[in-house]
């Protein structure tokens, strides 16, 4: 999650005026009780649903660019809370 969130503000630093979602995973496709699905879903849910900006889903979450970082295990971000963030 942190080079994810790295890549965020990265892009972030842009100003792009577009909606962009990362996503990733915790636990590969390949070993059956991946987090790949719901990650996939929900980003492109956001990217419906949010302002231009840059945003990761994650676990069902969403989290702006810039609002957290990784702290060992688990991962602890701030939550978009507002979909016209």
């Amino acid at each position: 999650m942190d080079s994810i969130a790295a890549m965020a503000t990265f892009l972030e630093s842009y100003s792009l005026g577009k909606t962009i979602v990362l996503s990733g995973t915790i636990i590969p496709y390949s070993f059956g009780a991946s987090d790949v699905l719901i990650n996939l879903e929900s980003a492109l849910a956001f990217a419906q649903a949010l302002n231009p900006g840059v945003y990761v889903a994650m676990n069902g979450n969403c989290y702006k660019a810039g609002t957290g970082k990784k702290i060992d295990q688990p991962v602890i971000l701030k939550p978009c809370n507002d979909k016209h963030d």
